[in-house]
């Protein structure tokens, strides 16, 4: 009777444990299975699918998608080649690769995007990939952290004195879409960019070192972005070309970014547990005339179940 018991309760320590194991939420975060590619421009505020590019087994049904908004040269058609960085889909102006260990590098040449200095009115060019997480809440899970390692290659402005920092830019960005899931909320689906990591040329070693947060006109979605070193630490200087690893605690991201726009008088009505994903997206937008190249691993999101 002694050893059922002792067997019994280390069945429930056990199962425990496992409950309290964090769950991966993103799909596919490698992107082994490779991503639907968009056009360039979307049609009544929707991607348009182009293509698929596969870096392992074809026909696996792709989690990701990747955008190439406003660029030129379409990389619809192109043929897989092996280069340095693993299976790589390349048009003239634009590289996505994946390596055998998930090592994704993604590559803008703007000088091959831009016949002219872009000016504050126009669109700018984007290569970034993005996926859906259709509503999930966050307050489902408890220790919601995301992790991943980033470097940069290559950012070189190619402006000469036609620069001008208030126009121009090269940022490596990464957002989280939430939405207000609570239907009893005055703010029940209305949205916010929950920016997760952040490089810019026009920094100290490439860091965001304060608060961003304004209207996305785009999308008529407010962004807030909190320093660099909150996620990477301090002292990162990414024109070093090594790995930098981020950590982001989403539900004290979250709990900033609330505080803030209330601040303002936004979110009056909602709470941090109101909240659900609906996507992510990660990539360059590179308003100027910069030719760039990051590389990032390692990507993940995960969690505790709570309930």
């Amino acid at each position: 009777m002694k050893q059922i018991s002792v067997v019994c309760l280390l069945a429930v320590i056990w199962c425990l444990g496992g409950c309290n194991t964090p769950v991966e939420i993103l799909p596919d975060p490698s992107l082994g299975q490779g991503v639907v590619l968009l056009a360039p421009k979307a049609e009544n505020g929707k991607g348009v699918p182009v293509d698929t590019f596969y870096f392992g087994t074809v026909g696996s049904e792709p989690s990701w998608r990747l955008c190439q908004w406003n660029c030129r040269h379409d990389m619809r058609g192109a043929q897989h080649t092996e280069t340095q960085y693993g299976v790589e889909y390349a048009s003239e102006s634009l590289v996505m690769a994946r390596n055998a260990d998930g090592v994704l590098t993604m590559a803008l040449d703007a000088s091959k995007e831009y016949l002219h200095p872009r000016s504050s009115n126009e669109p700018w060019a984007h290569i970034l990939v993005e996926t859906d997480l259709p509503f999930v809440p966050l307050d489902n899970y408890e220790g919601l952290q995301l992790t991943y390692s980033m470097r940069i290659l290559k950012c070189e402005n190619r402006m000469g004195e036609a620069y001008n920092p208030a126009v121009h830019a090269a940022q490596a960005l990464g957002y989280f879409h939430l939405s207000n899931n609570n239907p009893q909320s005055e703010d029940y689906r209305k949205g916010m960019w929950l920016g997760v990591g952040l490089y810019d040329n026009r920094e100290p070693g490439g860091m965001l070192p304060r608060v961003m947060s304004h209207l996305d006109k785009g999308t008529q979605t407010y962004i807030y972005c909190r320093p660099s070193e909150c996620f990477f630490g301090k002292g990162v200087d990414f024109a070093d070309k090594e790995w930098h690893r981020a950590r982001v605690d989403v539900h004290e991201t979250l709990s900033e970014a609330l505080a803030h726009f209330k601040s303002q008088g936004l979110f009056a009505d909602s709470d941090a547990e109101d909240f659900a994903f609906t996507s992510m997206n990660f990539g360059w937008e590179v308003p100027g005339t910069f030719d760039c190249m990051l590389q990032v691993k390692d990507f993940s999101l995960k969690g505790r179940l709570s309930r």
